[in-house]
């Protein structure tokens, strides 16, 4: 009986075994990170031809800029065969350009082990069957790139993930007459946001040829003080963080970083706040910049988040002091004065509210290029999360007082940076928002 026994739970073992290798797959995941749509073919060769739909399939053919698609898939058992050998290759491309990602198989007994490749322009990658990042200097879309890929373990079988990675641009030093300002909230809330030592760390190396830097949700005490160490070679002046020392509240999260020197620096907290808002001490920046001579004033802001209708009027509150705030400055009209920040008012969902903000801080938002949007849960995974709202939105702006002097050109220029960095390698995106970049010549 313990003979049959043993038969029989070897037979139920074996069963289980092959019935889990019959609907198991590896799929292919692709990450567009330049700023065009790529369109994505995929073939397979080896020993022989496997039958489309049981053995292997495509997915996403086109794969939208700054996106991730999954293209393919491979059964691991159906159709494989012992010491056989079965090749897929997916190519991606843009115009000239094109990248080809490669998978291969190789049966087993049982089921397939996996080897993952790559090769495009300068490069021709060997084999691996690890789960390691392999990373190679390329060109693609006729702009220094870098193809990066890595297995995943997925509990069963590893999946495949890969990054067409268009290098983040450079932004030259601005001229003598020229203001160049980044706002970024950088989505540094401790507990809610993950990785934020490493990604203000890779934030810090993108901050090359901006005067100036306003910077929203830099929370976390630790981490700031890490990032404010290491920009501050390159931005030396440094604002007062938004806050009130003595409650117990969450700081503000606001301050302004700067290569030129900051001759005044103020700071204000909002007094109406609603839900989680009033977990902070959010508020706004006031500072006097002097570059070669010139003044410009620059206020920088955190405006209250959420779309209820009491959150609304909050918002508008906050916009209200930011304004009384700036008139007891007294400005010279003949001085610039710019209103930067997350304004958390999403111009294509409440146009109105966009306008009465425009009205309220009597400023005029710059025509906006780059990048549709400052905030898309569609392209960027950490704006995916409950907290963060997992919309696409356009909340963040850099304004021009109307009052004041004005630029004879002006820009707000959506960015998208991201990092290959091995702590944020499968979100790529520095935080939930993308910055906006003023460009402003005067």
């Amino acid at each position: 009986m313990p003979h049959v026994l043993r038969l029989v739970l070897s037979c139920l073992c074996l069963g289980t075994l092959f019935g889990n290798a019959a609907h198991a797959e590896t799929y292919v995941y692709v990450t567009n990170t330049t700023a065009a749509p790529v369109t994505v073919q995929v073939s397979q060769s080896g020993d022989a031809q496997l039958a489309l739909g049981s053995s292997w399939g495509r997915e996403a053919n086109v794969i939208p800029a700054y996106a991730t698609r999954r293209v393919m898939w491979m059964n691991r058992n159906v159709g494989i065969t012992n010491g056989k050998t079965f090749y897929f290759d997916t190519t991606v491309s843009s115009g000239d350009s094109s990248m080809v990602l490669r998978q291969k198989l190789t049966g087993t007994l049982v089921s397939s082990n996996l080897w993952h490749s790559a090769r495009g322009a300068g490069f021709d990658d060997p084999w691996y069957g690890d789960r390691n990042v392999h990373q190679r200097d390329t060109t693609f879309a006729q702009k220094a790139s870098v193809a990066s890929y890595r297995a995943k373990f997925t509990g069963g079988y590893d999946d495949v993930h890969y990054v067409v990675h268009n290098k983040n641009t450079v932004e030259p030093a601005s001229g003598a007459d020229e203001l160049k300002v980044l706002s970024y909230n950088v989505w540094a809330l401790p507990v809610v946001a993950n990785n934020i030592c490493a990604r203000l760390d890779e934030i810090a190396d993108n901050l090359a040829g901006y005067d100036v830097v306003t910077l929203q949700e830099i929370f976390d005490n630790d981490c700031r003080t890490r990032f404010l160490a290491k920009v501050g070679a390159a931005f030396p002046y440094q604002s007062r963080l938004v806050d009130i020392p003595s409650n117990i509240l969450l700081n503000g999260g606001s301050m302004v970083l700067s290569r030129w020197p900051i001759m005044a620096d103020d700071t204000i907290v909002f007094d109406r706040c609603v839900g989680s808002d009033c977990l902070a001490n959010k508020g706004a920046n006031y500072v006097q910049i002097l570059k070669h001579g010139k003044a410009y004033h620059l206020s920088n802001t955190h405006a209250p988040s959420t779309d209820s209708d009491e959150a609304r009027q909050a918002r508008f509150d906050a916009l209200g002091k930011i304004r009384t705030m700036l008139d007891s400055k007294k400005i010279p009209a003949a001085d610039a004065l710019l209103i930067a920040g997350d304004m958390n008012i999403n111009k294509y969902k409440f146009p109105d509210d966009y306008a009465r903000m425009q009205s309220i801080l009597r400023a005029s938002a710059p025509a906006s290029t780059g990048y549709a949007y400052t905030y898309d849960a569609a392209v960027n995974v950490n704006a995916t999360s409950v907290v963060s709202g997992g919309t696409t939105e356009y909340l963040d702006y850099i304004l021009v007082a109307n009052d004041n002097r004005q630029p004879v050109r002006k820009e707000n220029n959506v960015r998208i940076l991201r990092s290959l960095r091995e702590e944020v390698w499968y979100a790529h995106d520095l935080s939930d928002h993308f910055p906006v970049a003023g460009l402003f010549a005067f």
